[in-house]
């Protein structure tokens, strides 16, 4: 089977400039097929791993690269070489799904190693069913991804003092939002109307291979 990375633009939109770019793996089948497969036969680290190296080797973009990690990898321990590519650790961003950690205590050590060497952390999916606050504050991420059903619906009476207020969450421990899924013009908007810093979605930029991403500066 063949895997490549694409590549996803998050664009400041404040400054209207690219702030980074999220690492998404590609094949024959689709992402979750993928895992589900690597899952049941025992190779979900190694293909983790794999979806890791290929982003690594491949990344020549603007800014930011963000790698999705596994709970599993996580409890590994994230052992990738950086000096083996052209990429400064200070550059990498690894995401991690917070209500999918397993083991609190293992996770918190391999956090706390991945800190160490200068990558930093994003929490993904927030808002995606239960949320546990005080993971986010064990965590202490970079970055705050809010998961694309907080700003589905726009027009919600309770969305702007909810985003507003985890606005104010994440400045507290000195983290960062990005807003997930802006799908539309009404969407984009009103995330610039909260305050929200960072945007990500298809309005904003598909999924593409690297040596298709027009490189400015």
């Amino acid at each position: 089977m063949t895997f490549y990375s694409v590549f996803q633009p998050i664009w400041d939109l404040k400054t209207n400039i690219i702030h980074g770019h999220e690492a998404l793996l590609r094949g024959n089948a689709p992402p979750e097929e993928l895992f589900k497969r690597a899952l049941e036969n025992n190779k979900l680290v190694e293909l983790d791993s794999l979806a890791h190296t290929l982003a690594l080797t491949t990344f020549f973009g603007e800014g930011r690269l963000f790698l999705n990690i596994h709970p599993k990898t996580l409890e590994k321990g994230f052992k990738m070489a950086l000096n083996e590519f052209n990429i400064d650790p200070s550059q990498v961003v690894i995401e991690i799904t917070e209500h999918e950690i397993l083991n609190e205590i293992v996770a918190k050590k391999n956090i706390k190693d991945i800190k160490n060497i200068g990558i930093k952390i994003a929490v993904d999916d927030f808002g995606h069913g239960f949320t546990n606050l005080s993971l986010i504050e064990w965590i202490q991420p970079n970055y705050i991804k809010l998961d694309r059903s907080l700003i589905k619906n726009v027009r919600s009476k309770t969305l702007d003092p909810l985003l507003r207020g985890l606005n104010d969450i994440a400045a507290n421990i000195g983290a960062e939002i990005i807003a997930e899924g802006i799908e539309t013009k009404e969407q984009l908007e009103f995330v610039k109307y909260c305050d929200i810093q960072y945007g990500q979605g298809f309005l904003l930029g598909r999924p593409k291979l690297m040596k298709e991403i027009k490189i400015t500066g």
